[in-house]
């Protein structure tokens, strides 16, 4: 029974790594200077374009891939470009994502920073408390799921990243990373709920 499960799982890891390696940052790749990189509406050449890349563009959040195309976010909305013109940035593994994540939401509208150095919360509704300190680690590199914590001046507030198509709601934009976040405000705790990027918006 054992071997029957250690094998059924060795099986599996490497679907889950392919279906998990994903959102990442690239970059622009063999475009001629004087050219850009159309986004198109559809994951295939016909597809009408709804946008463009810059021939150097840097950054580009790829939120997962179909047909060797990738779905990437311009201008409120998401598009297909093609990966044959993008190299992936080094130092990811896509397995559970690091800051920089900018995380936003809805009802209220609301963003979270992660960022290397620490926490930064906004909700413009509510009296903001600032975090004061962070931790942040992955809570296991094959579910792509990870936990962040701070503290502010009237306790622990915390919160998770994990895997996910996600919408912001307020546009045509797709998400490869949702955020739950539990905010201690004098008030009391108040559960947040949104999408998060690789890219800063």
């Amino acid at each position: 029974m054992i071997r029957a499960l250690t094998l059924w799982a060795a099986l599996l890891l490497p679907d889950l790594a392919t279906a998990q390696n994903l959102p990442a940052l690239y970059d622009v790749a063999r475009v001629a200077s004087n050219d850009v990189l159309n986004v198109r509406s559809d994951s295939h050449a016909r597809g009408g374009i709804v946008g463009e890349l810059a021939s150097d563009a840097r950054g580009v959040e790829v939120i997962r891939t179909e047909n060797d195309w990738g779905l990437v976010n311009v201008t409120g909305m998401s598009g297909w470009v093609s990966m044959r013109y993008l190299e992936r940035q080094p130092e990811q593994d896509g397995y559970s994502p690091q800051p920089p994540l900018w995380c936003y939401g809805t009802e209220p509208f609301w963003s979270i920073d992660l960022l290397p150095g620490g926490i930064s919360f906004s909700a413009p509704e509510l009296s903001n408390v600032n975090l004061m300190s962070m931790s942040i680690s992955p809570t296991n590199r094959y579910s792509g799921t990870y936990a962040f914590a701070g503290v502010t001046n009237v306790g622990m507030s915390f919160g998770t990243v994990h895997h996910a198509v996600c919408s912001d709601g307020m546009s045509d934009r797709e998400y490869g990373l949702a955020v739950d976040f539990v905010y201690r405000h004098p008030m009391g705790m108040i559960h947040f709920t949104g999408c998060c990027s690789l890219a800063k918006n």
